[in-house]
């Protein structure tokens, strides 16, 4: 894993919010409030571009609850990204059933997409190889039972470092297409130029 700096994490965090405020309202409300779609269609307008707020949604199994009671809203600022700009993904976790919901998670409310977070997120290439997190042991923070209540959501993020991981080393991913797929259900097609 990659040690950052304290300047580097801020510009990281700060990347991050940018793209929460794009893309959280919608993912937050979405056809869960009436004005979730004079939002989105603001953002569409706005970012009517290659670069568009790319957003995709599918029921999971969360922890102690079944797919049915779950929904998942995934995005990503664009489809194409250029070197210098980072590759965010943001989630928003639904629990749509009357019950608490128990999943490995931080404890906390927000959670984490990645390796070590309680969505995971792997890459693959255009051959379908899956070249990130890759075949390397992480070491992560604990994690335990976290509880989702009834009719409530979690945020979950993370980031992708443009990276290929192999068992000989990390190198910068090529330019070419990807598949990002989150917790094993959403899958988001992006390229690197």
């Amino acid at each position: 894993m990659v040690l950052r700096s304290g300047r580097g994490q801020r510009r990281r965090i700060a990347r991050i919010t940018a793209l929460g405020v794009i893309c959280a309202v919608p993912l937050a409300l979405g056809s869960w409030s009436s004005l979730a779609n004079a939002t989105t269609q603001r953002i569409e307008a706005s970012h009517a571009t290659r670069s568009s707020v790319r957003v995709k949604q599918t029921s999971i199994a969360l922890g102690s609850c079944p797919a049915k009671d779950i929904v998942m809203r995934v995005a990503v600022s664009r489809s194409t990204y250029a070197s210098s700009q980072p590759v965010d993904v943001i989630a928003v976790v639904r629990n749509n059933s009357k019950t608490v919901c128990t999943y490995g998670g931080t404890g906390g409310s927000n959670q984490h997409i990645g390796p070590c977070g309680a969505f995971s997120m792997r890459v693959l290439n255009s051959s379908g190889v899956n070249i990130w997190p890759g075949p390397v042991a992480y070491s992560c923070p604990m994690i335990g039972p976290t509880h989702l209540a009834p009719a409530a959501q979690v945020i979950a993020t993370g980031t992708w470092p443009k990276s290929v991981v192999t068992r000989r080393g990390t190198s910068t991913a090529p330019p070419g297409r990807y598949r990002l797929i989150i917790a094993r259900s959403v899958t988001l097609t992006i390229r690197l130029k």
